[in-house]
């Protein structure tokens, strides 16, 4: 008779190994390939944290696992690998194609706020209410003379945020020698419906600063609007509709909104601000879609879009960047691979620094 074999008895390591074999190959499978986009996103911006701590996990336990165990383990760090790899491979890939110099720092990879650090040099009432005040915060570089200003649109679905959650703009295009004015608008709910009031409110925002320039020291001709998501769409609506700035920039923001509608994962958004469904409001659909204005007078664009946003599908934006072109409008469109909605919270994400080149070498441009 053959010699028994000696039955596998799995250790409490062994265990581990094939879970955090398992774990590593799910992960790298759902950052690379974007079956769930909202997983995709958030996997690829933190990969480089998540899959270096998962290879060093697999190397350090391969040796103490049982042999049946060691073709599973070395699976998983190949797929480890490709999740560390691949991300990184195409941001700096569209870092090349875009001119942004990418680098590492580990505390801002890993600080994630949506919230302004920088506090406002001073806040003004802008728009007097019957029931309320609605206020701009100032932040002032340090140029001296008349500055070119930025207006700040932050976002929320038209539902939420407030003009003090726009990341670290404010620092970045202070720094840069910009005045920034972050602009509150009034946000609806189930009950009001600001599909008329906040873009309302947005132009008479500009219209104040306007008239406001010598006393803060801007160039009156040197205003820019910039806006995250629902900002970004208010931002393109206010340019598109009046002509009332030299630039537009506007990340991942909705631009047809029926369109938005039928492809975001949200769609109480469009519920809220507009009052109901493309079928039962279609005129108003239009009237708020920022695509609807586009012509040859349009004010220059920056639009930047994550691929795998599931909010504000990134169709919007190639939609309206073939609008553009079509009126022979000034314009850059920016997808960055691997990247979903409001990216730039991640401080120092490859996604954020891609955008902040881009924000800041489109402003800078000579028209």
């Amino acid at each position: 008779m053959g010699r028994k074999r000696k039955k596998f008895k799995p250790t409490r390591v062994d265990y581990i190994a094939a879970c955090l074999s398992l774990l590593t190959i799910l992960g790298a499978f759902f950052t690379i390939v974007p079956v769930w986009t909202a997983l995709t996103a958030g996997l690829a911006g933190l990969s480089v944290v998540i899959f270096v701590i998962a290879l060093i996990l697999l190397v350090v336990i391969l040796s103490q696992a049982n042999k049946p165990l060691r073709p599973i383990l070395v699976a998983a760090l190949c797929a480890g690998a490709l999740g560390l790899i691949v991300p990184q491979a195409a941001y700096i890939r569209t870092a090349m194609h875009t001119g942004a110099r990418l680098s590492f720092n580990m505390i801002d990879y890993v600080e994630f706020s949506g919230s302004t650090d920088l506090p406002a040099t001073r806040e003004y009432v802008y728009k007097s209410l019957p029931d309320r005040s609605l206020m701009l915060a100032f932040y002032e570089s340090e140029t001296p003379g008349n500055r070119p200003l930025v207006v700040l649109l932050h976002g929320g679905a038209w539902r939420y945020g407030n003009h003090h959650e726009t990341g670290q703009w404010p620092t970045v295009l202070t720094d840069a020698g910009y005045d920034v004015a972050s602009v509150e608008y009034r946000l609806s709910n189930d009950e009001y419906h600001t599909w008329q009031d906040a873009p309302a409110d947005v132009h008479d925002a500009i219209s104040y600063l306007r008239a406001h320039a010598e006393e803060l020291s801007v160039d009156a001709d040197a205003i820019h609007l910039f806006g995250q998501s629902a900002g970004g769409h208010l931002a393109l609506l206010e340019a598109y509709r009046f002509h009332t700035v030299r630039s537009v920039t506007a990340l991942y923001a909705p631009i047809d909104l029926t369109l938005d509608y039928e492809t975001s994962r949200d769609k109480s958004a469009e519920l809220d601000f507009i009052g109901g469904t493309p079928a039962e409001f279609s005129a108003r659909y239009r009237a708020v879609s920022p695509i609807a204005y586009v012509d040859n007078k349009s004010p220059r664009s920056l639009l930047i879009q994550g691929k795998s946003d599931d909010l504000v599908h990134h169709e919007n934006t190639r939609r309206l960047g073939k609008a553009l072109d079509s009126h022979g409008v000034n314009n850059r469109t920016v997808f960055i691979p691997l990247t979903g909605h409001s990216f730039e919270n991640q401080r120092g994400g490859f996604a954020t620094q891609i955008a902040t080149h881009q924000v800041l070498d489109f402003l800078n441009q000579k028209e």
